[in-house]
């Protein structure tokens, strides 16, 4: 039996699911946009790859499974919604990972650690942009500066990381809030013209 036939049919029980349901509901919780956490959600879902590794056979062989895909911008919505108990698979990278152990102990559940998409001390697939007529040449530039990011998400944990390797107090030497990307986006492109 394949590796990924084996992590399913041990998963499906520990989450609870039983072959003597009607229907299985796989509720998944992807960041499409996010490139460091395509593979495990968009390329799976497109590809679909779920379906086709799903056990069909002993126990399983009468199940049906309504899987639902939904998108999320970073890990700490979908990890809300995981806690919510509307998600039962959420996909993220290292940071929101940490994150959702952290807010399902919080609300005194538990969540089963499976692997990290994508992490890298070193903050790889994490960019800092500014405006194109910024004078902004370093991070060391941004002291004094606000900064958008998606918080308790991967470029989260790097900046914060980066802040303090600088020696700065990341809540007095700068300002970070968080944005969605696409907002972020569209307020730099706005800046930019």
């Amino acid at each position: 039996m394949r590796l990924h036939k084996i992590v399913l049919s041990l998963l499906l029980p520990l989450l609870g699911f039983s072959a003597q349901a009607e229907t299985i509901r796989i509720a998944i919780g992807t960041q499409d946009t996010t490139i460091n956490c395509a593979a495990g959600g968009l390329l799976v879902r497109e590809l679909n790859l779920l379906e086709k590794y799903l056990p069909r056979t002993g126990k399983y062989k009468d199940a049906k499974y309504d899987i639902q895909w939904r998108n999320f911008t970073s890990g700490a919505p979908l990890t809300n919604e995981m806690v919510a108990g509307k998600l039962d698979f959420g996909s993220m990278a290292d940071f929101p990972g940490s994150f959702n152990g952290a807010a399902h102990l919080d609300a005194g559940k538990r969540s089963l650690f499976i692997n990290v998409l994508s992490g890298s001390i070193k903050g790889s697939g994490n960019g800092i942009v500014v405006p194109a007529a910024s004078q902004v040449q370093s991070l060391e530039d941004l002291k004094g500066k606000t900064i958008s990011v998606p918080f308790a998400s991967t470029a989260h944990g790097v900046l914060l990381r980066a802040v303090r390797d600088l020696g700065w107090d990341p809540e007095k030497d700068v300002r970070i809030i968080s944005q969605a990307p696409e907002i972020a986006g569209s307020a730099l492109k706005k800046q930019s013209h």
